[in-house]
């Protein structure tokens, strides 16, 4: 007996050898197939000590030396008959030994399966009847819960079967995860009086801890963590389907975004969900505070009800490159002593997400979003998979508004050092295998760059955004405001060069107006002046001229103007069209302009792809403006279209007649 138990102990430190792992672990799996040793294992060599080791357990069964790389073709009767030889053991009694389980063939297998599924249900019906006094096939229930039991049974589409199923591997377990759950579905839907009594409230909601708490205990319902939890939320969501479904009914969450749904769900159900755990930070202008932070989480942002954001969002990964921007924003706004009452509403606002996107966050920005459609939210993360894959995140579900904060090729490769830690092999290849040509580039590098290390470029972004928003001091919106005394009204003049007559008339005439500041490019461009930065400041004027013609709207430096206004919720009060040809009113013009910018897109696009990432510098920016402008153009023109615009001839008395009107200037008479 004791020569026994020592011959077996070392078969299993013989054989428990990683390096013989792969090689048994084919040898399992014929087995299962076939249901005895027969068939044939090929098997890739991974490294050199594999092949060393399988070298000396074939001994002369080998011809020459194995080498990593090399494909092993040998039969499983062989292998089985080494087993034999060294230890006088079969392939099952070595598996059984190995693992403490017998090897069951896929046959065996699926009958087992299908006994302890059967069986499992039964057990849970009698457990549930006996001990709790609760007969799960009560019909009410059936009718409350769509027969959700006896479709998860039956193996139905998306009744969570196959979190059950997984889940079997340990019976005892899967057993109690589903008792936890039908008790819970059981007093959520039958006896809500019972967990009212034991909260000691009146309240229509319980929180799902507390749900938990009540059927077994506190974390028994959390659908990360435990399989009661995933298979309790995927039977309300199955019975909610399942209702609306059967009724017709609208579906109440059909527009609710995908990061929001499962919360959502729990809330149909009268259940609470976790608000508060979920938060984000943020930094924003203030009136005392210069730069004041602080934390929101889900449940303020819920609170906020309407609120007007007409600025842009800068989201920031990383907590010290956030406190670090912070730090350089309250410097430049003390020392410049900025006017934090007539530019704090557009001023950027900063957040940071303290790694991947939590729910706070996301909802916040789609409030953001909704109340200002032109909003921008510009992304930085680290670059590394996690961090394009939030950026890609972010594009799913705000496709028109994200664009990337330094996330481009040309940072990555300037971010890129001795110091910089290599990507994971799985993580290359998830990487090489994206259409994002920035992750294809991170791929071949093979290295990750922290956001740390591109902080100054960060800043020196946000510090362009800043300019843009001081470029002019006074901003308001309603139409009293705009009267104020001893400022000039500040208006912008959008025009193309090949109608610089025209635009000269408008100019010389709106000019003489005491009160009034116009802005063209001829005469506030100086020679090296950015004139980037000039285009940035027509969203910050109090008016805009916008001179359209032909050529004008196939103009990018024209249309990029026409997007710096869009981005303003409220730009349509501030545009005075002065429409140069009528064509533009014509549907059929109006198809031939968004054609012209999507061939412009498609003729750029053609020439990146033959050029390397790494030599693109600023071209994809330009390639995202180009997009915009075919996206935004019908509905720029379609604005346009239903205004009552003046003909060319008369724009300049209607402007003035009409910023009379309303009190925003006191022409001289």
């Amino acid at each position: 007996m004791d020569m026994e138990h020592k011959r077996k102990v070392t078969a299993e430190e013989y054989y428990g050898d990683p390096l013989l792992k792969p090689m048994l672990s084919a040898v399992f799996s014929k087995y299962r197939s076939y249901g005895r040793g027969r068939g044939k294992i090929k098997l890739v060599i991974s490294s050199q000590e594999e092949a060393q080791r399988l070298q000396v357990f074939f001994g002369p069964r080998i011809r020459g030396l194995l080498q990593a790389g090399d494909t092993l073709g040998m039969e499983v009767g062989v292998i089985e008959e080494e087993l034999g030889k060294r230890f006088m053991l079969t392939i099952p009694s070595l598996y059984e030994l190995l693992y403490h389980e017998p090897l069951l063939t896929k046959r065996e297998s699926m009958i087992k399966a299908d006994t302890e599924w059967e069986s499992l249900f039964i057990k849970v019906i009698e457990s549930l009847e006996n001990e709790e006094n609760i007969n799960i096939v009560n019909k009410q229930f059936c009718d409350l819960t769509y027969d959700w039991l006896y479709r998860l049974w039956k193996k139905e589409p998306r009744s969570g079967y196959r979190i059950l199923q997984a889940g079997l591997k340990n019976y005892n377990k899967s057993l109690e995860s589903l008792k936890t759950c039908l008790k819970a579905l059981w007093y959520l839907l039958m006896d809500w009086k019972r967990l009212e009594q034991e909260n000691k409230t009146n309240s229509d909601k319980i929180y799902v801890s507390m749900l938990a708490n009540f059927v077994a205990e506190d974390h028994a319902l959390d659908d990360k963590k435990t399989l009661a939890g995933r298979l309790f939320f995927r039977a309300l969501e199955d019975i909610y389907l399942q209702k609306y479904r059967e009724s017709g009914e609208a579906d109440p969450l059909e527009h609710v975004p995908a990061f929001m749904r499962k919360r959502m769900i729990y809330r149909l159900y009268h259940l609470g969900d976790d608000s508060v755990s979920s938060c984000f930070h943020k930094a924003t202008l203030d009136m005392y505070e210069s730069i004041k932070k602080e934390t929101v989480n889900l449940s303020n942002v819920e609170e906020m009800g309407e609120f007007e954001v007409k600025s842009n969002l800068f989201l920031v990964e990383n907590p010290s490159v956030f406190l670090y921007l912070v730090d350089r924003l309250k410097e430049y706004v003390d020392k410049y002593n900025i006017s934090k009452e007539l530019i704090r509403e557009r001023f950027p606002i900063m957040i940071c997400t303290s790694g991947c996107f939590q729910t706070a966050v996301l909802e916040y920005v789609r409030k953001c979003i909704e109340r200002n459609s032109k909003c921008r939210i510009y992304f930085s993360g680290d670059f590394d998979r996690a961090g394009i894959e939030m950026m890609e995140k972010l594009e799913e579900y705000f496709p028109k508004n994200v664009s990337p904060f330094q996330m481009n090729a040309k940072t990555y490769l300037s971010g890129l050092n001795g110091k910089s830690r290599r990507l994971t092999e799985k993580d290359r290849k998830v990487l090489a295998g994206k259409s994002n040509e920035l992750a294809r580039l991170m791929a071949l590098h093979g290295k990750k760059v922290y956001q740390e290390s591109i902080a100054s470029d960060l800043w020196e972004v946000l510090l362009i955004e800043i300019q843009c928003v001081e470029t002019i001091s006074y901003q308001t919106y309603g139409k009293e405001e705009k009267a104020m005394e001893n400022r000039k009204l500040e208006i912008f003049l959008s025009y193309c060069w090949q109608d610089e007559k025209i635009a000269s008339d408008i100019y010389g005439c709106l000019s003489k107006i005491p009160n009034v500041n116009i802005h063209k490019d001829t005469i506030d461009v100086k020679k090296w002046d950015s004139i980037k930065k000039y285009m940035h400041s027509v969203g910050n004027m109090d008016y805009t001229i916008l001179l359209i013609s032909d050529a004008y709207l196939r103009s990018r430096n024209c249309m990029y103007e026409v997007l710096e206004l869009m981005r303003d919720r409220m730009y349509k009060d501030k545009i005075f069209p002065a429409v140069v040809s009528k064509e533009i009113y014509n549907p059929v013009v109006v198809a031939d302009y968004v054609k012209y910018w999507q061939d412009e897109q498609q003729q750029l696009e053609a020439q990146l792809s033959n050029l390397r990432i790494q030599n693109l510098g600023s071209l994809h920016q330009k390639l995202k403006i180009i997009q915009d402008i075919a996206s935004n153009t019908a509905d720029f023109l379609d604005l346009i279209g239903d205004m009552n615009n003046p003909d060319i001839d008369e724009i300049t008395v209607e402007i003035s007649k009409k910023l009379a009107e309303w009190g925003v200037i006191h022409p001289e008479k």
